[in-house]
């Protein structure tokens, strides 16, 4: 493993100072799980700190980035570039993978190309270039990395189908819908609440969950496959 990361650094375009701490930030549990020792650590504190940074400069990030986006909205989009599979593709374009710290069993099983593996490391990594260069230079590093990806993805796939009826209606018939309880089943512990969608009071379409703003999700999703269809 190359310990002095030369292509890494040059393709994040920072310089690594310590470079024990990059190192920890590629030590899988599995490696410590065979060599252990009272003074080894793994990448999971990093990753843990990583993770919590990741989320704070993507939420920033995103709310100076779309005024017009409602809450509900902007955490989805935040949730779409920090699941697993999205870090994870990140990761390898970077080669994460080559420089992971594994135990042999893990690395016999295909450890470096698991895609957990590789979003926990790049977690792990942003955790190191905190804690090596701090919170400006993590935040350009994460900026860069993910405007292109921010500008391709389609938020209309992002929205929830409350957000769509109500974008759809609006824009076509100038009309609010609205979600009335019909009833509500099952006890206090697992209630089953089914609501109504109207549009100029008529209804078009129930739905059932365990709270009033699943079941109207639901309603509004059956609205959106009958949109579909016609």
């Amino acid at each position: 493993m190359d310990h002095n990361f030369i292509k890494l650094q040059k393709s994040l375009g920072i310089d690594f100072k310590n470079l024990e701490l990059y190192e920890l930030a590629f030590r899988h549990p599995s490696y410590l799980n065979e060599n252990f020792s009272f003074t080894t650590n793994t990448n999971q504190r990093l990753e843990f700190l990583g993770d919590a940074i990741l989320g704070l400069i993507l939420a920033d990030y995103l709310y100076a980035k779309f005024p017009d986006y409602t809450e509900g909205l902007l955490t989805d989009l935040r949730s779409e570039l920090v699941r697993d599979q999205t870090l994870s593709i990140i990761g390898k374009q970077f080669g994460l993978g080559d420089y992971l710290i594994l135990g042999k069993g893990e690395n016999k099983s295909g450890g470096r190309e698991k895609e957990s593996n590789i979003a926990d490391a790049f977690e792990s990594l942003l955790g190191a270039i905190f804690l090596d260069h701090g919170f400006t230079t993590v935040q350009k590093v994460i900026q860069t990395i993910f405007n292109d990806r921010i500008d391709s993805i389609k938020v209309e796939k992002l929205k929830d189908p409350k957000t769509l009826i109500q974008e759809h209606y609006l824009s076509y018939e100038s009309v609010i819908p609205i979600y009335e309880l019909v009833k509500k089943e099952g006890n206090e512990h697992n209630p089953v609440f089914t609501m109504s969608l109207l549009i100029n009071n008529k209804i078009i379409s129930y739905g059932k969950g365990g709270s009033k703003k699943q079941a109207e999700q639901d309603a509004a999703r059956s609205a959106l496959k009958y949109l579909e269809k016609e």
